[in-house]
């Protein structure tokens, strides 16, 4: 008996069934671990949980041996493949790729990240029987100017352009407006953790507040602003609790961030807690009062849903999908980017308002549970195919 999801394809199109259970090769460019990677996981999951035949295809990456995500995927070895392409000239490979898929008799092709959905577009030219639908993750302003002409000629190729925000939609559109009627917006969705949002509340310390942002340490989650931020919380001296800021990812802004934390003796009071597994993640969200995103751009946060969907109330910079995941004043807080003292003061004011911390994180979790679950995002990609 297959779930309800597996029957979504048993539906008349025009007089004809169209197949139950197509075999789709997910493509990704590299596995590492943000939200594209985080939500594309969750759905093979889910999708293969189903009854659906799910490939993965992993474009321009090898070494898989200490990637979390990787061992998340419960998909059969055999069906994990990666193909070794060193750039997006690299033809050979393509060929490979096309050979695979009529080996496999692989009629969709569902791609995320940038490689991945030029490599995606281009093997379409070669074998036209099979249908392509490429994952636009992020807010198309930070595309190259090559990435956004290849755009506008391959997403001819392409059945469906799968924007993860209507923000991101709208940054698609003004480069690319003679491809209107193919962009869709689905946002992504995540799997809600088993928890009783009440007893999570009455379990956390109320003596040390913590602060909780989660991202790769780069120029785009900006985490320089956050702790420049944090430190003039800290110093103003005026809040009677114990505040501590952990921030969790590894990147190349690691040594400056250090320096920071040495020059304004914040040593104990910011932890850069690294790359942590998912169990380790999960205690930091049970544990946390308050959820941060400082993102100069973004295209659906997925950390936003997660740390909403633990009852955290979060403060955000006003991004491409945290705009429509976050009701202003409701569930969270958005604040421009250029009103940085703005920021502090939601910060300042869920700190020192324990009754407001909690008020808002029901709303946020409601809000995930009812809007945002990977169930509604699966059901719905699942319609878009």
């Amino acid at each position: 008996m297959k779930t309800n999801i597996g029957n979504v394809r048993n539906i008349k199109n025009k007089g004809k069934m169209r197949p139950a259970n197509p075999k789709i090769l997910f493509l990704i460019s590299k596995l590492k671990t943000g939200g594209a990677e985080s939500n594309f996981v969750n759905q093979i999951n889910y999708l293969t949980k189903a009854g659906y035949d799910i490939y993965l295809g992993i474009a321009c990456q090898t070494d898989l041996s200490l990637n979390p995500f990787y061992k998340k995927i419960n998909l059969p070895e055999e069906k994990k493949i990666t193909f070794g392409f060193k750039h997006i000239y690299d033809f050979n490979k393509y060929l490979a790729l096309n050979k695979f898929l009529q080996k496999e008799n692989i009629k969709i092709i569902y791609s995320t990240l940038e490689d991945a959905n030029i490599i995606a577009r281009l093997v379409k030219i070669v074998n036209w029987k099979i249908k392509v639908f490429i994952r636009e993750a992020n807010d198309a302003r930070v595309k190259t100017f090559k990435n956004k002409i290849l755009d506008i000629i391959l997403n001819f190729f392409t059945a469906k352009i799968i924007a993860v925000s209507r923000g991101v939609k709208n940054s698609l559109l003004k480069y690319q407006p003679m491809h209107k009627n193919k962009i869709t917006v689905l946002e992504n969705g995540v799997v809600m953790p088993k928890i009783d949002p009440e007893e999570v509340y009455a379990g956390k310390s109320q003596e040390e507040i913590i602060i909780l942002t989660v991202g790769n340490l780069n120029k785009q989650k900006n985490q320089l602003y956050l702790l420049e931020i944090f430190n003039e919380i800290v110093n103003a001296g005026n809040l009677k609790l114990k505040l501590k800021l952990i921030i969790v990812g590894e990147g190349g802004l690691r040594e400056r961030l250090e320096r920071f934390i040495i020059d304004k003796r914040l040593e104990g009071k910011i932890i850069l807690a690294g790359q942590i597994d998912q169990d380790k993640l999960r205690a930091y969200y049970l544990k946390a009062h308050i959820f941060v995103l400082t993102s100069l751009w973004e295209g659906c946060p997925n950390v936003i849903l997660e740390a909403m969907a633990y009852g955290l109330p979060v403060v955000s910079t006003r991004v491409s999908g945290a705009e429509d995941i976050i009701i202003d004043k409701q569930s969270g807080f958005l604040v421009e980017m250029s009103e940085k003292e703005i920021f502090k003061e939601k910060v300042i004011q869920l700190v020192g308002d324990e009754e407001s911390r909690e008020r808002i994180g029901r709303v946020a979790y409601r809000r995930v549970k009812e809007n945002y679950t990977i169930d509604k995002n699966v059901k719905e990609l699942i319609n878009i195919f």
